[in-house]
């Protein structure tokens, strides 16, 4: 009897500390993870501001300084001022010379 009492004792005993360093690794775990996670809510976060920046920028140009220009007004001078490309249809420019 006094084996059985001594062997269930020692058992309890083993199992409690096994259960007590469980539970130990399993909260230094959880703080890794929250501690984890919350680095990447920070990350995300500062990508999220960045994003945003870059969009800002890119829809919104900085305006230039509208001056005048071969006597026209200044939002006309700035289409004169643009690269030439194509010429939208129906302007003089799209036909071609006359050979004279």
């Amino acid at each position: 009897m006094a084996r059985t009492l001594w062997i269930s004792i020692v058992a309890a005993s083993l199992l409690t500390a096994a259960v007590a360093a469980h539970a130990e690794q399993s909260e230094d775990a959880l703080r890794q993870r929250d501690d984890q996670i919350a680095e990447l809510m920070r990350k995300v976060d500062v990508l999220t501001d960045e994003v945003a920046t870059l969009r800002t920028q890119v829809a919104v140009p900085e305006e230039q300084e509208l001056k005048s220009a071969y006597g026209f007004g200044p939002s006309a001078s700035k289409i004169q001022r643009r690269a030439s490309g194509t010429s939208p249809p129906g302007s003089a420019t799209s036909w071609p010379e006359s050979p004279t």
